[in-house]
C-alpha cells in the first residue's frame, strides 16, 4: 500500500464484471496496474508513481482514440444499439438511398406493348407501353427503404409506326416507399404518365398525348442479412387504372393485372465496391377485351421474366456536412427479358391486335450517383445490344430519390 505527501491511501481496483463475456481485454489500460478490488474504492496503483485512475463512465465511445471509458455490458449495448436509427430501418442506414451503401438499380425498360395493324395500313405499337407493366429493377433496392422519387426516362425509336418508323416516347414516374416492422417491410406506390400515343386514335394520323397509366404497388421485405450481404424479396402489383385503347372502332379494355413475385440481393465486398440484382416473374392475368362493335375475344398478354445484374463503385466519399458532394459513383447494369410465351392475337372488323411474339432482350445500362446528404441524382442511359431484337434504339434518364 502506497500513500501520498497528503497522506491519501491510493489502491488500485476494478469494477467486477465491466467487461462482457466475449471481451478478453481488461476493462482499463495496462498503465493502471493489476486490478484489486478493496473496500469498493475505484483507484489505481500505477508500476511506479501512484496515479488516481479515472471514474468508469459508462458511456460508449465509439472513437478509440478519444479518452477511454469503460465498455458497455451486453444490454445497455443492445438498448444503445435499438435506440439508433439503424435498428428501425436497416435500409436507411446510408446516404445512398439503398441498403449497404449501395444505390439502388437504374433500370432499362421501356415496357413492351402489343402491335395493332389495321387492315388498310401499317403496323404500331398501341399507346400506353410504357405505363402498364411495373419492371422491379427501375429506381429501386431490394433492401425496404423510406424514401418518395421521380424517374423521367426518354426513349428514342420506342413507339413504332408505319412499319419501320418509329417516334420518341417520354416516361415520368412519381412515388414514395415506406418501411414498417422495425424496418424489415416496406410498401411502394407509384403512378407513370406515358407521353406516347393518345389512348384514343380517331384520325388516320397518329395523335400524341399524355396518358397516366396503371398503379403500381410493391411489397418488399428483407429475407436475409449480415455485414456485406443482404437478400430482399417481394411482390409488385400492376392494376388497370390506364385508360382503355380506342383505335378507329376497336376497342381494347384495360383489364389484365399484372402480377409479379421477385428476389434481389446487395453485396459490398469492398468497402467502395458494390455489386446488386433482381430476378423477377411477371404474370399477366385476366386479359383485355377487345371489342368491334360487338365483343370480338379476350386479348391475353405475354408472361415475361426479367433477370437485372448491376455492378458499381464509390469515386467519391466524404460525409462531412459542408462538402459540396457526399459521394459520387459509377455504376453499370445488363438486363435480359423473355417471354415464357408467344403471346396472342385477336382480329377484329378493322384490324389484328398482336404480341410482339418471341422475346430475348439484352439490354445494358450506365451513369452516375451523386450523393447530397438525405438527396441522390442519378443520370444514366441505356442502349440495346441486340439491334435486330429490340423495343427502343436508346434511352437517357434521370432520376432523384430523397430519403426520410
Amino acid at each position: 500500500m502506497a500513500a501520498d505527501e497528503s497522506g491519501t491511501r491510493l489502491v488500485t481496483a476494478m469494477v467486477h464484471d465491466c467487461c462482457p463475456p466475449a471481451v478478453s481485454s481488461p476493462c482499463y489500460p495496462g498503465e493502471y496496474g493489476q486490478p484489486t478490488i478493496i473496500d469498493g474504492s475505484v483507484e489505481a496503483t500505477p508500476n511506479s508513481d501512484a496515479v488516481t485512475a479515472p471514474t468508469p463512465d459508462p458511456t460508449f465511445q465509439s472513437d478509440v482514440s478519444s479518452s477511454f471509458d469503460a465498455p458497455l455490458t451486453a444490454n445497455t449495448a443492445a438498448n444503445n444499439f435499438a435506440a439508433t436509427a439503424g435498428a428501425t430501418s436497416l435500409a436507411s442506414t446510408t446516404g445512398s438511398g439503398g441498403g449497404l451503401d449501395a444505390p439502388n438499380m437504374l433500370g432499362d425498360s421501356p415496357g413492351y406493348g402489343t402491335i395493332y395493324t389495321p387492315l388498310a395500313g401499317s403496323p404500331y405499337t398501341i399507346p400506353n407501353t410504357a405505363s402498364r407493366r411495373y419492371k422491379i429493377s427501375e429506381n429501386v433496392s431490394p433492401i425496404p427503404q423510406d424514401r418518395v422519387f421521380f424517374s423521367y426516362s426518354h426513349f428514342d425509336g420506342a413507339l413504332s409506326v408505319d412499319g419501320d418508323v418509329s417516334t420518341y416516347l417520354d416516361r415520368y414516374i412519381l412515388g414514395g416507399e415506406k418501411t414498417f416492422l422495425d424496418g424489415l417491410f416496406s410498401f411502394e406506390m407509384r403512378i407513370t404518365i406515358a407521353d406516347g400515343f393518345d389512348a384514343t386514335q380517331t384520325a388516320a394520323t397518329l395523335q400524341r398525348a399524355g396518358e397516366f397509366g396503371n398503379l403500381q404497388m410493391s411489397l418488399k421485405s428483407l429475407l436475409y442479412s449480415s455485414d456485406s450481404c443482404m437478400i430482399g424479396g417481394g411482390l409488385t402489383l400492376a392494376v388497370p387504372t390506364a385508360d382503355d385503347v380506342q383505335i378507329g372502332t376497336t376497342i381494347i379494355e384495360n383489364e389484365t393485372v399484372y402480377l409479379a413475385p421477385f428476389i434481389g440481393f446487395v453485396n459490398t465486398p469492398t468497402d467502395d465496391c458494390f455489386f446488386q440484382g433482381f430476378m423477377q416473374t411477371d404474370f399477366a392475368l385476366g386479359g383485355d377485351s377487345v371489342t368491334d362493335g360487338a365483343e370480338t375475344g379476350v386479348f391475353q398478354d405475354q408472361h415475361l421474366l426479367y433477370t437485372s445484374l448491376s455492378a458499381g463503385c464509390w469515386l467519391l466519399r466524404d460525409d462531412s456536412s459542408n462538402a459540396l458532394v457526399n459521394g459520387l459513383a459509377a455504376m453499370t447494369e445488363l438486363h435480359y427479358t423473355t417471354a415464357f410465351n408467344d403471346g396472342d392475337n385477336v382480329t377484329t372488323a378493322s384490324g389484328t391486335l398482336a404480341a410482339p411474339g418471341s422475346i430475348d432482350v439484352v439490354n445494358t445500362t450506365a451513369g452516375f450517383v451523386i450523393n447530397k446528404g438525405l438527396t441522390n441524382i442519378r443520370v444514366a442511359g441505356s442502349v440495346p445490344l441486340d439491334w435486330e431484337d429490340r423495343f427502343y434504339d436508346s434511352e437517357f434518364q434521370v432520376q432523384i430519390n430523397r430519403r426520410f
